[in-house]
């Protein structure tokens, strides 16, 4: 599905944001370049790169695909395509994909799930695309201005673990 200018540039803009929120951490971080020239020829159209990769001091590398969405009903709505190709990047390189979304006109809040955390969800079809439908309820909100990102991803398993 093709993206609007005006998307793209609110999407730059939450990166953005995402990004002061881990300088402000003093985090390890890297910035993925989004350019095509970047992916392996036979791997185009089946991956999709996150946009960081944080390092966790003793735990390892997390991918972090930050969106720019507004949740429907209480609802957030990832493309299947998308979900999948970011499988394939955590199948390939062992790194688990979080999203990081931040709705407009809800800050200072963001909500954080795990990519993997998509399979089994509900499937819905919009403007002629599959895509997961994930409760706002399952995933955790966090005040980027306040909160520490480490500790939210540990409350965030903690509470998925519990469920189990």
């Amino acid at each position: 599905m093709a993206i609007k200018p005006s998307d793209r540039a609110r999407g730059y803009r939450m990166e953005e944001l995402f990004q002061d929120w881990l300088n402000r951490m003093g985090a390890p971080y890297f910035y993925f370049d989004q350019t095509t020239f970047t992916v392996p020829a036979n791997l185009r159209g089946l991956i999709k790169r996150p946009d960081f990769a944080i390092g966790m001091p003793s735990v390892g590398t997390l991918a972090f695909d930050v969106k720019a969405k507004t949740m429907r009903d209480g609802t957030f709505i990832i493309d299947l395509d998308e979900h999948k190709r970011l499988m394939m990047f955590e199948n390939c390189f062992n790194m688990t994909v979080w999203f990081a979304v931040f709705p407009p006109r809800r800050a200072p809040y963001c909500w954080l799930f795990r990519n993997r955390d998509l399979v089994g969800e509900r499937v819905i079809r919009i403007k002629g695309c599959d895509c997961l439908c994930f409760g706002e309820e399952n995933a955790l909100m966090v005040d980027h201005s306040q909160d520490d990102l480490m500790p939210a991803i540990f409350a965030y398993l903690h509470a998925r673990l519990s469920r189990i």
